[in-house]
């Protein structure tokens, strides 16, 4: 195959397939989902026009590299994903070779997917407030804490 993607070591994607990678997310900004690969083409055709796209999986809209002549395309990109799976897809688009049955060049597409699970930061256990109720004054001038005794159903006759 003339058109493939690797990784920055050149691992052939289209074989082996990048695993799932789980990324932990804080409150505002998100988790950062790194995609990092080359598109290559070796092809025949003079010089190996190729493109590249990432579909983010996130509602927006594909982030297109213009061509390149140079026969490879570098695509090193983050997002800031919030919580949730993904599959963020990279394609990869050349002028293939001129098949016999075809008699001109044609455009071909490869792609690769990239799976991030973005997980929500461990948050604080929610703390239960403490609610303090206020302290009778003394009203013979003693002490201000007062004592709670003989009450009866529906009364309750305070101490001092």
């Amino acid at each position: 195959m003339s058109l493939r993607i690797t990784d920055f070591d050149g691992v052939n994607l289209l074989e082996q397939p990048p695993e799932e990678v789980s990324i932990v997310a804080t409150a505002v900004v998100g988790g950062r989902a790194t995609v990092q690969c080359r598109i290559i083409e070796d092809g025949t055709l003079p010089y190996d026009y190729v493109t590249g796209t990432v579909f983010w999986d996130d509602g927006s809209r594909p982030v297109v590299y213009n061509g390149t002549t140079s026969g490879t395309l570098t695509i090193d990109t983050f997002r800031n994903l919030q919580p949730g799976d993904y599959v963020v897809r990279v394609e990869a688009h050349n002028y293939d070779t001129i098949p016999p049955d075809c008699g001109r060049p044609y455009w071909n597409t490869v792609s690769v997917n990239f799976a991030f699970e973005v997980r929500p930061l461990n948050q604080e256990p929610v703390k239960t407030p403490i609610i303090f109720g206020p302290i009778a004054p003394s009203r013979m001038g003693g002490s201000a804490h007062a004592s709670f005794s003989g009450a009866k159903k529906g009364c309750m006759r305070v101490s001092v």
